[in-house]
């Protein structure tokens, strides 16, 4: 099993690696219209954003075209991912536009199910397209879930064609407040915003 696993996620970097030269011009409006269907700026204000699965950075760029100045982006971003191809790629575009946005990007090579980060760090968690790629889909996002403060908002898309929209909402209800769910053919994934709860035992 763990064979399988480690096979699983060394087959998910290889891809994203050979990829990652062809992946904004093939992917990058496919993304953007995921992000415009559910992403606004008052979700942004004063927050401390975990993007899991960050690939070349294509939320950065959406956020820059979101707001008209810098001095408008009033939050935080940390972006996670597994291939490092892709992150140098998302390095090359923060290093074009470094002096304005240096205090706010913050990048981690790093594997979903194994994050480096303090529990109970951010409030806010952007998943778009990734979850699905993973060997444990239940474990990944559990692992994100440690990360979050809780009454956290998170906004998850999952591939339409990787999980049934019964099954994705049965997956996420026991950890989430379901606010919103967008499943329309134009869109390939299934898309999901809601608050991280913590249940009571009692």
């Amino acid at each position: 099993m763990k064979k399988e696993r480690t096979k699983k996620k060394k087959g998910i970097k290889e891809k994203y690696n050979a990829t990652s030269f062809f992946y904004d011009k093939r992917y990058g409006n496919i993304q953007f219209q995921k992000y415009d269907e559910i992403i606004y700026p008052e979700d942004l204000e004063k927050t401390l954003i975990f993007d899991a699965g960050c690939g070349t950075g294509l939320l950065s760029e959406y956020f820059q075209k979101m707001f008209d100045s810098v001095d408008q982006m009033n939050f935080k971003y940390v972006g996670v991912d597994i291939s490092i191809q892709m992150m140098q790629n998302f390095m090359k575009k923060l290093n074009k536009i470094q002096k304005k946005v240096s205090n706010k990007y913050n990048l981690i090579l790093a594997d979903l199910e194994n994050l480096p980060i303090r529990k109970n760090s951010f409030n806010l968690l952007i998943s778009i397209t990734s979850y699905q790629n993973l060997p444990d889909i239940r474990k990944g996002f559990e692992e994100s879930l440690e990360i979050l403060k809780n009454n956290s908002l998170m906004i998850i898309s999952i591939l339409r064609k990787k999980l049934e929209k019964e099954n994705l909402i049965s997956f996420f209800e026991d950890k989430m407040e379901i606010l919103k769910v967008i499943d329309e053919q134009r869109i390939e994934d299934i898309i999901i915003k809601g608050l991280k709860i913590i249940k009571s035992p009692f």
